[in-house]
C-alpha cells in the first residue's frame, strides 16, 4: 500500500435521504476540525440528489483538477449495494458506469487516485475495474457487507482521525478497523488487482487440454465468421497466438495500468 499521502484535498459525495442521518455532513465537520492538522488541505462536500448529480461532481472534481491542480480524494457517503451506489431520490449508477467518471482523474493523477466508501457493500466496487480498461484508480476502502449508520461513522472518524495525525494511509487502515473484531474493511489496489486478474487468466490456458479446448473454440468461431483457411492452419495460427499469452498478457498490463494507448489486439 501507498502510505503517503498524495492529494490536496478530499472530496465528499453524499446522497441520503432527508430521514437518513446525514453522515457524509457529520464526517465532513469532523474532518473540517483536523485540517490545521495538514496545511493547505482542502475540503468540499457535494450533496447530491440523483445520478445525474452524482456524475456532475464527479465531472467538477476533474475541472478542478484541470484548471487548478487540485489532486483530489474521493470519499462515496451513500446507500450501496452489490451492484452499484444508490441516491436519495431512488436511482442508482452501477460499478461499470463509475469506472469511466474516475479514469481520466486517475490518469490526470499519475496513479495516485484514492477512493473510500462508507456504503454498505463498497468493497463490491471491485466489480468496476476491468482488464480490458485503464485502471480507474490506484486503490480504494470498503466493505463488502452491510453496517449501520452508528458503526460506519465510528469507524471512519477513526481512520481520518489517523490519516491525518500520521499522514500514513497504513496506519488509517488498521485505526478504520480497530473497533471490529475482525477487519471488515479491505483495501484493494489496482496493482493487486491486475496480479488477481493474471492469475485467474493464465490459469485458463495451465494444461494442454485447455489450450486444445481453446483453440477448437477459437477455430469453431473463425468458421462461423466466414474464415476459409484449412482446419489445420488455423490450429496452427491460433495455437501459436495462444504461446504467446505471456507477452498478449504484458501489453495488456501496459495498457490497463495507463502506460500506453494501445490495446493488444491480439489477445485471445
Amino acid at each position: 500500500m501507498v502510505t503517503e499521502i498524495k492529494f490536496s484535498c478530499i472530496y465528499i459525495i453524499e446522497s441520503f435521504p432527508s430521514h437518513d442521518p446525514p453522515s457524509g455532513k457529520n464526517l465532513y465537520k469532523h474532518i473540517e476540525a483536523l485540517l490545521p492538522k495538514i496545511p493547505g488541505m482542502g475540503l468540499t462536500l457535494f450533496d447530491v440528489d440523483s445520478k445525474k448529480g452524482f456524475i456532475d461532481a464527479i465531472a467538477e472534481i476533474e475541472r478542478r483538477l484541470d484548471k487548478r491542480g487540485i489532486t483530489p480524494y474521493i470519499h462515496f457517503d451513500m446507500h450501496g449495494m452489490e451492484e452499484g451506489l444508490a441516491f436519495k431520490n431512488d436511482e442508482w449508477i452501477s460499478w461499470a458506469e463509475i469506472r469511466p467518471l474516475l479514469v481520466g482523474i486517475n490518469f490526470k493523477t499519475k496513479k495516485s487516485l484514492f477512493v473510500s466508501l462508507a456504503s454498505c457493500h463498497g468493497g463490491y466496487m471491485v466489480v468496476a475495474v476491468s482488464p480490458i480498461e485503464k485502471a480507474p484508480f490506484y486503490g480504494y476502502i470498503g466493505y463488502a457487507k452491510e453496517i449501520s449508520f452508528k458503526q460506519a461513522d465510528t469507524d471512519w472518524y477513526n481512520y481520518f482521525t489517523q490519516l491525518f495525525l500520521t499522514k500514513d494511509f497504513y496506519e488509517a487502515v488498521k485505526a478504520l478497523n480497530k473497533d471490529n473484531d475482525l477487519p471488515i474493511y479491505v483495501f484493494h489496489s489496482y496493482r493487486t488487482i491486475w496480479e488477481d486478474i493474471k492469475k485467474a487468466w493464465l490459469s485458463k490456458y495451465d494444461t494442454e487440454e485447455k489450450i486444445a479446448f481453446r483453440v477448437e473454440e477459437l477455430v469453431q468461431m473463425a468458421k462461423d465468421d466466414g474464415g476459409r483457411l484449412p482446419q489445420s492452419e488455423m490450429e496452427n495460427f491460433f495455437r501459436n497466438e495462444l504461446e504467446k499469452r505471456h507477452l498478449h498478457l504484458d501489453q495488456l498490463r501496459r495498457h490497463y495500468m495507463h502506460e500506453t494507448d494501445v490495446f493488444p489486439k491480439e489477445l485471445i
